[in-house]
């Protein structure tokens, strides 16, 4: 069953993020006619352009109308987002299988060569060029990765096969990922190495992400090792400040 509506929610969503970013480069002004900014947007972000033509067709592949003009209207609506999926990934070089399940706010940061199979993938993952995440390509291996909320993927990253990526993990560029890799941790070089408590904090932003409770509580479970070397700045910032409590005088602060 389909809600039309937040079929809706998730692509403002995903095109928030693209506009927070070139707000953020200084190539969208903050305020402005809505439909204008969106128009503006669509044309400077092709990936914001595939990740419309992939929610169109998840959301039709999901409704099942109950009525004979409802059926041939989705039949005509799948035949149309096959159409406009060939032009996109022309003109993109971004492939988004129909079935895979994304949450709101993904982000395809440049164009071309990002395949995206029938994958799970969380809320506001960043994905770069040339990324390819879906099944090993062994025999008889059809699991496909999930990915958790905030991940962060690099140029040329590979993630194949049933794995499981942890909220908030960073992929390095052109590493290639079989292996589950633990939330808050990040995954580079061939073989890949896998290092605790950095994950995507420093790269991933969006709209309220500072106050996300999600990501403000994930930060706040990596534990510093030899001080603060190495922890992100946010955790820093969410840290409370020591407290002064004077000289302790039979185990009572005096």
């Amino acid at each position: 069953m389909t809600s039309w509506a937040a079929v809706k929610q998730l692509i403002r969503s995903d095109i928030d993020r693209y506009q927070y970013m070139l707000e953020l480069d200084g190539v969208l002004p903050r305020r402005g006619p809505q439909l204008v900014r969106d128009l503006r947007t669509l044309l400077l972000c092709k990936g914001a352009q595939a990740g419309i033509v992939f929610r169109l067709g998840h959301a039709l592949i999901a409704w099942t109308p109950t009525t004979v003009a409802g059926r041939w209207g989705r039949r005509v609506g799948r035949i149309g987002h096959w159409m406009a999926g060939r032009v996109i990934e022309t003109r993109t070089g971004i492939q988004i299988a129909d079935r895979a399940t994304i949450g709101p706010g993904l982000y395809i940061g440049h164009f071309g060569g990002v395949i995206i199979g029938v994958v799970t993938m969380g809320a506001n993952c960043n994905l770069s060029h040339g990324v390819t995440l879906g099944r090993s390509g062994r025999v008889g291996d059809l699991a496909r990765p999930t990915l958790g909320d905030r991940v962060w993927v690099g140029p040329g990253a590979v993630l194949v096969g049933g794995i499981t990526i942890g909220d908030d993990a960073a992929v390095g560029a052109n590493t290639v990922v079989t292996k589950d890799l633990p939330a808050r941790s990040t995954s580079v070089g061939s073989p890949p190495r896998t290092f605790p408590d950095r994950g995507s904090f420093e790269m991933i932003v969006y709209r309220g992400s500072e106050e996300d409770p999600g990501r403000h509580a994930s930060l706040l479970r990596i534990a510093p090792a030899g001080g603060d070397r190495g922890l992100p700045e946010q955790r820093r910032r969410f840290e409370p400040e020591p407290t002064e409590v004077g000289p302790v005088v039979s185990g009572r602060p005096a």
